[in-house]
């Protein structure tokens, strides 16, 4: 799994306004996933880099050299059989799983003008750990883009070796004419579409230069309990730099979890009656923190580590949650 001391990334959009207001597709594509806490992840063809997934392929050209050597009719039809299932597995994982790109800054000049309407746009910042909470996990890929004058090579090696990363090998690898965007890519294999995010992976909101103020106000209204954040793009005076620029007035506000009714007496049977005090308030103010807490079903020291209270509850979403993200699982220090 990709690890990074960054924690946040931006997300580039347009902005199309018409009589003043922002048009439907614009509410539809840009403002509803921030109000509803999800992201979009499309397909490869849904893009706009038709070199996107281009790969040279090596392996049909080895399995054929090998099933060359082998005698037996019988066998050698089998073998071609499993080996076209394979890269037909492939081909279909490719195509199937969803591309969520981000940039790994907020002020480039060139990412402004191609993906945020020539500055009348914004960038939305992400906390990545909140935006992939509810991802499944086992399909989730996180990494950074390799930019190169070739497309990679995959050959039988590349299965053997590490079967898990074809699909970043094919997804994660770009023309180097693409660099600037210092892109970060999260990948989702076998799936696409609409995913459920934390309601907090929204942290900031940064209107581009071109943004009419009636506009800003009118996205701050609709965003406001979602995210904390908003900033104004600008020039960096006598230079082609830019910046961001807090807006004071533009302060939001994450919802917060809601107060739970636990009977304690059912949790932390094994600690101590004065430590157990302590240790629900810190459970408590873990899961009023968390706007997706529904109910408390384990708290207890944990078995895999005696120096840890395991905390288990129920998470739910305004969208669908898959059964691998219904639950949220915690530790707590305990000494």
């Amino acid at each position: 799994m990709w690890e990074s001391k960054i924690k946040t990334f931006f997300k580039y959009k347009p902005l199309h306004i018409k009589d003043g207001s922002l048009v439907d597709s614009t509410l539809l594509q840009v403002i509803e996933p921030v109000v509803k806490s999800y992201f979009y992840l499309p397909n490869r063809t849904q893009l706009n880099d038709p070199c996107e997934g281009l790969y040279i392929n090596k392996i049909e050209q080895e399995i054929f050299s090998f099933i060359n050597g082998v005698t037996a009719i019988g066998e050698a039809n089998e073998l071609k059989r499993s080996f076209y299932e394979l890269l037909n597995q492939i081909e279909v994982s490719k195509n199937n799983s969803g591309i969520f790109s981000l940039s790994q800054t907020p002020t480039d000049e060139l990412m402004w003008a191609y993906y945020a309407n020539s500055h009348c746009g914004v960038v939305i910042e992400y906390n990545l750990e909140e935006l992939t909470r509810f991802s499944y996990k086992a399909n989730l890929q996180l990494f950074n883009i390799n930019y190169h004058e070739s497309p990679n090579v995959l050959d039988i090696k590349n299965l053997s070796q590490n079967p898990n990363a074809v699909i970043s090998q094919m997804l994660g690898k770009k023309s180097a004419k693409w660099s600037h965007e210092s892109e970060f890519r999260i990948i989702i294999e076998n799936m696409h579409g609409q995913i459920p995010h934390d309601y907090r992976a929204v942290e900031s909101i940064t209107f581009g230069t071109n943004v009419p103020n009636k506009i800003k106000e009118e996205i701050y209204e609709h965003t406001r309990s979602k995210v904390k954040h908003f900033y104004q793009l600008q020039l960096v005076p006598n230079s082609y730099k830019f910046e961001r620029v807090k807006i004071k007035e533009f302060v939001g506000n994450h919802p917060c979890g809601i107060v739970p009714n636990v009977d304690w007496n059912n949790f932390l049977t094994n600690v101590d009656k004065d430590k157990k005090q302590l240790i629900v308030h810190e459970i408590l103010s873990l899961i009023q923190a968390d706007p997706h807490f529904v109910e408390l079903t384990h708290a207890e020291v944990s078995t895999l580590d005696q120096s840890k209270i395991a905390i288990n509850y129920q998470v739910q979403h305004d969208l669908e949650l898959g059964p691998w993200a219904q639950f949220s699982k915690n530790k707590l220090p305990y000494n």
